[in-house]
């Protein structure tokens, strides 16, 4: 009886083969339990070592990135500098100390919170990498790093896209977009939000067969980038504003004017705007800001206000039509809905207060 149970039961569950072992044969049950335990846990110790490791190989590789983005950083802290004198130099008004300010804060706790939350999903994407990928890739070829960078550019045009069209992704990028200037270091002005949406596009490329460590390094450069884009020192750039994500195309990005808005969503390659019809020329000066400016300046209000108040306004709203556009309609129809919500509300408990009292 045990051969045939043995074989039988070898591939299922360790507990159901002790319950059937157990009722059948208690003796050889005892025997047989011992050995699939011993099994089972032997495997899940593999697995656990193999997922350490991977932790450790991910730790390393984001050390190794983070000592780069130190680097980087300074430099970047030299280029503000640059811009600032530059722009007293020429009598132009590029920083509002206050607002830049602001934006550095903002950008040293959206890094702080995008360190810890890669120190978690790394091993994923290691773990991933290693074990789930789809397909196999030449990891040292030159052509394998550029379709990784026209891919992860692609992909990055539509995250930006969705986060300008559905409300609920457009309250943690809309930080990016509250400031009412326009310089190097709005670049750093992202919410700490963004990661959470942002890591189902990334996690993509593991699963694909790329390599994490050449889909971080690929991250860095195309936000290197995008950083040193925030600038109005720069013009046009003539044939590179059919190639390439300019100054001056990112400018048109970041206006309220009424042609500009939901224009140029690329990282670095201009190509998907003027291949989806999202491109729009530097033709007007640009009005930097957002259509509903911030009630309060600071920076805890400017990062966790947006998601409080569609908190407040999902919670109040009295139909499920109304939470489903709260959520994932345009945010235009949503901000307009959420203030209605919002201002009835405030009527109905005025009533309710009113009425007690007289």
């Amino acid at each position: 009886m045990y051969g045939p149970l043995h074989s039988q039961y070898h591939f299922l569950h360790y507990h159901i083969s002790f319950v059937r072992l157990i009722v059948f044969n208690p003796i050889t049950g005892v025997e047989f339990t011992c050995y699939t335990v011993a099994r089972t846990k032997s495997y899940f110790q593999k697995q656990l070592k193999q997922l350490t490791m991977n932790f450790i190989q991910g730790a390393l590789t984001w050390a190794n990135a983070l000592s780069v983005e130190h680097t980087l950083i300074l430099i970047f802290g030299i280029f503000i500098f640059c811009e600032w004198l530059a722009g007293r130099l020429a009598k132009l008004s590029l920083h509002n100390l206050n607002d830049s300010l602001r934006n550095m804060a903002i950008g040293a706790i959206s890094f702080t919170c995008d360190f810890l939350f890669t120190i978690l999903t790394l091993p994923l994407w290691m773990y991933m990498f290693h074990h789930i990928r789809f397909f196999e890739f030449d990891q040292g070829s030159v052509w394998m790093f550029v379709v990784l960078f026209v891919l992860l550019d692609f992909s990055e045009y539509w995250f930006h896209r969705l986060s300008h069209e559905i409300n609920l992704l457009w309250q943690a990028h809309v930080v990016h977009h509250q400031s009412r200037f326009f310089n190097l270091t709005v670049g750093l002005r992202t919410s700490l939000f963004v990661p959470l949406f942002s890591i189902f596009f990334y996690s993509l490329f593991p699963l694909l067969g790329f390599d994490p460590e050449k889909v971080m390094l690929v991250i860095l450069l195309q936000g290197v980038y995008q950083l040193l884009i925030h600038t109005k020192l720069v013009g046009k750039l003539g044939l590179l504003e059919y190639m390439i994500v300019t100054p001056s195309a990112h400018r048109v990005h970041h206006g309220k004017n009424e042609i500009y808005i939901d224009k140029n969503y690329g990282k670095f390659l201009i190509l998907w705007d003027r291949l989806f019809g999202t491109y729009q020329a530097e033709t007007e000066p640009v009005e930097f800001g957002i259509t509903r400016p911030l009630e309060k300046e600071d920076v805890m209000h400017a990062v966790f206000s947006p998601f409080k108040n569609l908190f407040i306004a999902f919670r109040r709203a009295q139909s499920k039509a109304i939470r489903k556009t709260l959520l994932f309609g345009n945010p235009a129809v949503a901000g307009k809905l959420q203030e209605k919500v919002m201002k009835k509300q405030y009527v109905y408990l005025g009533r309710r207060i009113f009425g007690r009292l007289f």
